[in-house]
């Protein structure tokens, strides 16, 4: 990896971290709770694998959770948290996707997303803005 990770920036340059922090927190209670979403519901033995991928992915997300926060407070490298934007970017188009689920009128992913609704469009405005700028090197 060459460069500078312009993510790091825009973590740290405002409430950046926030959002992804957000995102990440719903994207681990989302893949721990795999098996409450009734979509999942008619879905027999795709179901069971589906469980099981998501568990094999929280750890890389509870990584991702844990770097970020020692990287905010000083603890972690710019170059060491890169390491952990897949999981990042998954957890922004997980979240992002849940919001818009939600707002289409779906009452599983209104429950699940609770008192965040009322402030549904700012939020998708920092995730997509997250999208674009967590990813960057120059």
């Amino acid at each position: 990896m060459t460069g500078c990770w312009r993510g790091a920036e825009y973590l740290v340059g405002g409430d950046g971290y926030r959002i992804v922090l957000e995102s990440l927190e719903h994207y681990a209670r989302r893949l721990r709770g795999m098996g409450d979403n009734p979509e999942l519901g008619g879905a027999g033995m795709f179901a069971m694998v589906i469980r099981q991928a998501a568990t094999q992915r929280l750890p890389a997300v509870h990584q991702a959770l844990d770097g970020l926060r020692r990287f905010l407070v000083g603890g972690e490298t710019a170059v060491s948290l890169a390491g952990s934007l897949p999981a990042m970017t998954s957890a922004l188009e997980c979240y992002e996707a849940d919001i818009q689920r939600a707002l289409d009128g779906s009452d599983y992913y209104k429950r699940m997303l609770g008192p965040l609704m009322p402030s549904a469009d700012s939020k998708l405005a920092a995730i997509r803005e997250a999208k674009s700028l967590i990813g960057r090197f120059e």
